[in-house]
């Protein structure tokens, strides 16, 4: 009877054993599904942000003139203060995406370079302030909230590094676009 017993309790002890290695082995497998999930999605997230910022790209070759004396401050007619809302509002919400995109990954690095791209970018192309206005609350209302501020940090550099003046008023309601100091003798007749 004692070697019944001690057969079963092997017996027993060994599918217990067969059992925790079967788990460990299916551990092993959820964590390298995982993995390659985390893999498919920073692949998916860099060809949306690559689709996105080709198309801005794109829009900026297309449109380079027009992009340009927005960006200068020169003022612009009310199909290119069209264009340059176009470009600008592409800008924002592909920016928006890619931060959306870096939060569903979880990942704490891209987010704040994310997050630190108007320090970037703003100096660059300040003509996209602009349409600021027009997209504030469309940023905030989509989840895009951390990026607000570093929005108007960049805005307010560059209105402190006297690169951009208040808006003047010009002929048409559509342009929203600031002059620099370079430009405003200029788009007044002087010079």
């Amino acid at each position: 009877m004692k070697t019944k017993d001690s057969r079963w309790k092997i017996i027993s002890n060994v599918a217990v054993l067969i059992s925790i290695i079967f788990v460990i082995y299916e551990l092993r497998q959820n964590h390298q599904a995982l993995k390659e999930s985390n893999l498919i999605a920073r692949m998916e997230s860099a060809n949306h942000a690559y689709t996105g910022s080709s198309l801005m790209r794109q829009m900026i070759i297309d449109n380079a003139e027009v992009w340009n004396k927005a960006n200068k401050g020169i003022p612009l007619n009310e199909e290119e203060a069209l264009i340059r809302r176009m470009i600008s509002h592409t800008w924002y919400f592909n920016h928006g995406q890619m931060y959306e995109q870096a939060v569903h990954l979880k990942d704490e690095r891209l987010i704040k370079s994310r997050i630190s791209l108007p320090q970037r970018f703003v100096p660059l192309f300040p003509g996209i302030k602009a349409d600021w206005s027009s997209v504030k609350d469309e940023y905030i209302s989509k989840g895009y909230e951390a990026l607000v501020k570093p929005y108007e940090k960049a805005f307010q550099n560059l209105i402190n590094s006297n690169v951009l003046k208040p808006t003047h008023s010009t002929t048409l309601s559509l342009n929203e676009t600031p002059l620099t100091n370079n430009n405003r003798s200029r788009a007044v007749g002087g010079g």
